[in-house]
């Protein structure tokens, strides 16, 4: 179950996340079944991605 923030404590988090989100262009996948090594788990996907997202 998930209990709902006070708007003052969601800001509060909000400013602490920000200087780490992502800047510039960028895209997220979500590869389904793999953990924390895509690279090595998903290897083709990974290699895909890349060349899609580097114009190859």
């Amino acid at each position: 179950m998930l209990a709902a923030l006070a708007p003052e404590r969601l800001s509060a988090i909000v400013a602490i996340a920000l200087p780490y989100q992502p800047r510039g262009i960028y895209r997220r996948i979500v590869l389904d079944g793999v953990g924390h090594f895509p690279h090595r788990e998903a290897a083709d996907d990974v290699s895909r991605a890349i060349q899609s997202h580097l114009g190859g």
